[in-house]
């Protein structure tokens, strides 16, 4: 499996999402709402960047607002450098086509079987095909009455001459829609081949688990060949062994597609399991944000600390004693550290929380441990932690 920071390189680390100032109020009846308050985010092309917050945080606003589903009551978003502010309504359009989307509840069309739940979104893109021809029938129709007879001559050697009835430009299309359904029956096909439903196009939703239906969500996502997902809690639904297939699936997807992913989620796990880069939002505001392993192995704020512990910063508050996070990352996580410690300095030690996880293909390991209150054993334990590069802090009440 090929490194991050390879595929980061081969794209230049170029931008193609950037958040700039992101303000969205809502109006409502006990008075204006907050969701989001000078957000500023830039998602570099290839990468899954995570953003992550408690409940009402403002992540599926922001997610929202980044397709402009919601538009932004300040700031600007950039998609491949343009403001989409400035984008006409077609424009946008063609900007969501180019951003597909997976929800929690996976929004299915229950009516319709697998093969033609992935077809809709492209029958929605084709779906303006005929009207498209004729405007360029009457088009060409209203050059050829506007214009002298020697600049029609001219026009007609290049681009024909036009049609007197609309007819020859309706059979066209039909013709051309035949030939487009059978397109989009083909990518459909090979979409839920890749997502591991190979036999299963005429089956319906109501047949299938929740991590089939999200699988064929991913399908359908991806079938207008978009350069960005968008995943807005898309695993919150699951059971902890489908949760982590989705990821994997997902990873490939970037992996194999080059496919810019976005996931927002309040599941730490899920950021630690999949991402590279990861936001934590924390009342309408970006609290921090960095590469995952920096900021797992070293929060900034209170959130993040809430966060990465999870029911380890309840259990790091019992006791009497001076406790301390410690974070070991690749070859140290397999590394005797605290028995070493122990037969070291003889000092005793209290573990009040410890778990390992894996981290950007890493295995990485955190432990809240207590130490007495004495002055002298806990600077021989610091100089320790120091002499072996180990990343640690002390954990206040």
């Amino acid at each position: 499996m090929e490194r991050k920071e390879e595929r980061q390189e081969e794209t230049e680390r170029e931008s193609i999402i950037s958040v700039q100032g992101l303000g969205k109020v809502f109006h409502i009846a006990s008075g204006d709402f907050t969701a989001l308050d000078d957000i500023r985010l830039d998602i570099q092309k290839g990468q899954i960047q995570g953003i992550i917050g408690l409940s009402g945080a403002g992540k599926s606003t922001l997610v929202r607002c980044i397709n402009f589903l919601e538009r932004p009551s300040s700031g600007q978003i950039f998609f491949h450098g343009k403001s989409l502010s400035t984008m006409k309504e077609k424009e946008i359009l063609a900007m969501r086509q180019n951003m597909g989307m997976i929800f929690q509840q996976f929004n299915l069309l229950e009516q319709r079987n697998l093969l033609q739940n992935v077809c809709f979104p492209l029958e929605i893109a084709d779906s303006g095909f005929l009207s498209r021809a004729l405007k360029e029938w009457k088009d060409k129709k209203r050059k050829g009455k506007s214009s002298d007879r020697r600049d029609t001559a001219e026009r007609e050697k290049t681009e024909g001459k036009p049609s007197l009835t609309p007819f020859p430009v309706i059979l066209k299309a039909l013709f051309s829609g035949k030939a487009r359904k059978e397109k989009r029956i083909k990518r459909a096909q090979e979409l839920l081949k890749l997502v591991g439903l190979e036999g299963r196009e005429k089956s319906y939703p109501a047949q299938l688990s929740g991590g089939q239906k999200q699988r064929v969500a991913i399908a359908r996502a991806l079938a207008t060949n978009p350069e960005v997902l968008l995943c807005d809690e898309a695993t919150s639904a699951l059971d902890p062994k489908t949760t982590e297939q989705i990821l994997s699936l997902l990873k490939k997807i970037n992996r194999e597609m080059g496919v810019t992913i976005i996931i927002i989620t309040h599941q730490m796990s899920v950021i630690e399991s999949i991402c590279d880069e990861v936001a934590i939002i924390d009342h309408s505001h970006i609290a921090e944000c960095g590469p995952v392993k920096e900021v797992f192995q070293s929060p900034k704020t209170e959130i993040g600390k809430r966060l990465i512990l999870g029911e380890g910063e309840k259990e790091a508050f019992f006791g009497s004693g001076r406790r301390f996070r410690i974070v070991f990352d690749g070859r140290k996580a397999h590394e005797p550290i605290l028995s070493e410690l122990i037969l070291a300095l003889h000092t005793p030690v209290n573990i009040l929380f410890a778990n390992t996880k894996e981290v950007d293909g890493m295995a990485v390991g955190q432990m809240v441990i207590e130490l007495p209150e004495n002055m002298e054993d806990i600077l021989h334990v610091t100089e320790f932690m120091k002499e072996r590069g180990i990343a640690f802090e002390e954990v206040r009440r």
